[in-house]
C-alpha cells in the first residue's frame, strides 16, 4: 500500500522505536508494507528502510 499522510503536504517525522527520538521525515505517497501496530504507531518497511511513524499522522491505503 501507500504510506497517506492527513497533510499530504507536510513531511511526517518517523522514529526507530514506538515514541522515540525522530530519526527522519517520511513523505506522504511512499510505497510501504505494515508489519505490525503498536500503542498508536505502524512499523512500515519502505524502499529507505524500516521504521515507525505514528498511526495519527499516517495510514496505509492499497493502490488503486
Amino acid at each position: 500500500g501507500l504510506l497517506v499522510s492527513a497533510d499530504r503536504s507536510v513531511p511526517v517525522q518517523y522514529a526507530d522505536a514506538p515514541g522515540a527520538a525522530p530519526a527522519g521525515h517520511v513523505w506522504s505517497g511512499e510505497q510501504a508494507e505494515v508489519l505490525e501496530a503498536s500503542d498508536g504507531w505502524l512499523r512500515v518497511r519502505t524502499a529507505r528502510g524500516t521504521f515507525w511513524v505514528a498511526e495519527a499522522d499516517f495510514r496505509v491505503v492499497e493502490q488503486e
